[in-house]
């Protein structure tokens, strides 16, 4: 924990606009005490946040792992989902489909011990998640709390060589799909409607005419 922290610090104490730090690219809560311990040296210096990464599972299975993260005060807890259904969840990740409930466990106890969180998916991507699984998501979330979808962080994928690799090892077939479908071609303006950020709804005044267009576009499946 002292090696990672150091390195962490020695980062933000060279870019001095940087105030704040985080671990990604792996599961950072399969090593509990090893992440506590870091996290106690964060504490104690002058880095103002560190965002926790996390896929939820072990939160969500263990509520005093969250209860434990609860006595920091730097601590955001950036809860990644990845799918919107318990089927989806599973192809993505390999875990069985039982597990998909785990990660809004983990935020449904982020939230009861007053942590900050943030959560993610990538919902923004229409090659990762189609129409209706999205709205699936969004829904489940807008349960725990409908604040949780107008801050949603709506993730787009960028296809680097490996990320295809892994991606295909799902099942995945990348085809030609570069760029999003919905930013090109003569349906574009209809498909990406589908995909307007839940976080747009805070600006969208309550009325007639958008009730109709919004019943209108949930029996079109989008």
């Amino acid at each position: 924990p002292e090696e990672v922290f150091q390195i962490l610090y020695d980062i933000v104490q060279k870019h001095r606009k940087i105030n704040v730090a985080r671990i990604s690219d792996g599961e950072p809560t399969i090593g509990r005490e090893h992440l506590l311990e870091l996290i106690e040296h964060v504490e104690r210096s002058d880095i103002r946040k560190f965002y926790l990464e996390t896929n939820g599972t072990l939160l969500g299975n263990d509520e005093s792992y969250v209860r434990d993260l609860s006595r920091f005060r730097k601590v955001v807890v950036r809860v990644s989902l990845k799918g919107g259904t318990p089927e989806s969840f599973s192809k993505i990740t390999g875990a069985v489909p039982e597990a998909f409930e785990l990660p809004f466990q983990a935020i449904r106890s982020v939230y009861k011990y007053k942590i900050d969180c943030q959560v993610s998916a990538m919902v923004g991507d229409p090659r990762m998640m189609d129409p209706l699984e999205r709205i699936a998501l969004i829904s489940r979330l807008g349960m725990i709390d409908p604040g949780l979808v107008l801050k949603l962080h709506e993730e787009f994928t960028i296809l680097f060589p490996n990320a295809i690799k892994r991606l295909e090892a799902t099942g995945w077939q990348n085809g030609h799909a570069k760029r999003p479908f919905y930013l090109r071609g003569p349906l574009g303006k209809f498909v990406q409607v589908s995909y307007v950020p839940a976080r747009s709804m805070l600006k969208t005044q309550i009325s007639i005419k958008n009730t109709i267009k919004n019943i209108i576009q949930l029996r079109h499946g989008i």
